[in-house]
Order: C-alpha cells, then sequence, then structure tokens
C-alpha cells in the first residue's frame, strides 16, 4: 500500500518479499537462465547509498546469486540547514555487488515528487513534495547481453524522452514504476498500454517491473508477451529481444508532425489569401 511505501516499520518487509521472490526465481530457473534481475521503483525504501544495514542485504543477496540487479531506491544530491534534495535513482548491481551505474529520473512528477515554484504553497499539503530534484542525463547502461536505458515511472509517457534513449544506443528499454498511487482503478492499465506505443516508435522491447503490477515483456512489434495480474504477488521471467534498426521517429523525432503542422498553416493561409483576393475582386 501506498500509505506503508515509506512507513520505516514496514522496510524489512518489504525487501524480504523481494528477496524470496528473487531466490525461488533464480532457483526455478538456474543461474544461467536468468541474466538480470529487475526490481520496481521504490522497491527499496531506504537511501542505498548511506543506510549500510540495508544495503548489505541487497548486495549480500546479489552476490550470493551471482545475478545482477536493477532497482529502484532514493540518493541525496544536497543535503542543507533547511531540506536534503533527493534524486529518484535506477541503480545497477554487478553479480558481484558492485555498483555498475545509476541513472535519476529527469521527468519528476507533479505535487507527487515537487511542486511548482508557482504553487509552492503546496509543498505544505503533502508529505515529501519539493524534495526531489531531477535527474539530467539519459543514461545507457550495459547488460549481460546489450545496452539498456531505464524510464523510472510516468517517464514512459514522454516519447521524447525515451526517443533519446534508443537514439543514443540503447538496445531494450526497462521501465520500473511505483503504481501503488492508483490502487485497483484503471490508471495501472493505461499506464502499462504506453510502453506499447513507445515500443513500436522505436522498435524495442520492454520489461516492466511495477510493485503492484501490471509487470511484462513487451516485444520490438509491440506485443504483449507475458504479464502479471494486480496486485498479485510474483516474478516472471522471459527473452528480451534486442532492437538495432533505427526508425525514422528515433532518427528524426517528430520532424513528421511538424511538417504536418506547416502544411496545414499553409493550407491555412492559402485559402484565406485566396478568400480575399475573391473579396475584392468581387
Amino acid at each position: 500500500n501506498q500509505e506503508e511505501k515509506w512507513d520505516p516499520s514496514f522496510r524489512q518487509k518489504t525487501i524480504d518479499h523481494y528477496r524470496n521472490l528473487t531466490i525461488q526465481t533464480i532457483k526455478n530457473h538456474g543461474a544461467d537462465g536468468v541474466d538480470l534481475i529487475v526490481w520496481p521503483e521504490a522497491s527499496t525504501p531506504f537511501n542505498f547509498a548511506l543506510e549500510n544495514t540495508f544495503r548489505d542485504q541487497i548486495t549480500t543477496l546479489v552476490q550470493t546469486q551471482q545475478t545482477p540487479l536493477l532497482f529502484g531506491s532514493i540518493a541525496v544530491k544536497e543535503i542543507t540547514e533547511e531540506s536534503a534534495q533527493l534524486l529518484n535513482r535506477a541503480y545497477l548491481l554487478s553479480s558481484q555487488g558492485t555498483i555498475l551505474n545509476h541513472y535519476d529520473k529527469m521527468h519528476l512528477v507533479p505535487f507527487g515528487e515537487y511542486a511548482p515554484q508557482f504553487l509552492s504553497f503546496t509543498n505544505k499539503l503533502a508529505h515529501g513534495i519539493g524534495d526531489y530534484v531531477p535527474g539530467n542525463e539519459h543514461t545507457i547502461m550495459s547488460g549481460p547481453h546489450g545496452r539498456f536505458g531505464v524510464a523510472i515511472c510516468f517517464e514512459v509517457i514522454y516519447p521524447d524522452l525515451v526517443r533519446r534513449f534508443v537514439k543514443d544506443g540503447a538496445e531494450y528499454m526497462i521501465t520500473i514504476t511505483n503504481d501503488a498511487w492508483y490502487d485497483s482503478s484503471s490508471a495501472p492499465y493505461q499506464h502499462f498500454s504506453m510502453v506499447v506505443f513507445r515500443a513500436v516508435e522505436n522498435r524495442v522491447s520492454f520489461a516492466r517491473a511495477a510493485n503492484t503490477g501490471i509487470s511484462g515483456f513487451i516485444d520490438v512489434d509491440g506485443s504483449i508477451k507475458r504479464t502479471t495480474k494486480l496486485f498479485e504477488q510474483a516474478a516472471i521471467v522471459d527473452t528480451v529481444t534486442l532492437g538495432h534498426d533505427q526508425t525514422v521517429y528515433t532518427a528524426y523525432g517528430n520532424v513528421f508532425a511538424y511538417l504536418c503542422v506547416g502544411f496545414t498553416l499553409g493550407l491555412i493561409l492559402f485559402a484565406f489569401g485566396r478568400q480575399k483576393r475573391h473579396y475584392e475582386e468581387s
């Protein structure tokens, strides 16, 4: 539950859930059958870099299972007397438990992770609003068999953000999210469906991990290969297809849309000019 997500008394319970699922999954498929484990956004509800006790549990798990792990956590960018600036971060650990890379979320959720400056008074309405700051780099990570980018939470609804990852060399994409905000509404299904569009636009496959579901795999043509259900404790394994050929959209972005807008404006101006001439002649 979202109400329990950042409650310190539930931290160990959360870690145990993901650790048990990980151990059971690798046991079922063998060490050679799983190349990368993916946990959702906020799967480690503590500061991974600073809180040694919980961090050691994660690194010990990775070392024991000898499998790299990608997971969501928080990081501190700067601490002042008034507040701490936080980052919503995805970490990639090697099979030895060392940090290989990380990505900081660039598109933050308004009123969930920050308050717009002109509405700064809303900081007082909800705990944690205004604490997060955005990242500034489309980080490409090297996985066991290819390079990938990470979209955190609703970043996957932004076509150009995903396009930049693929254009910069991502051969597949991973998206991690905390969908507990949405409970059992239609929003988790809508959020999942956005991934299909990003896959088709860039001809790139996705692996998606959501803490309350829907987790799943989407192929390069947008076909949904496998999913979990909402509020079902489960772990799924599948093969991710690597994409190599860039689409026109990946290479040039919204140039077609801009051409359409330009063409439409041209037709409007042409029609306006023609009507004006007709009016003057009559």
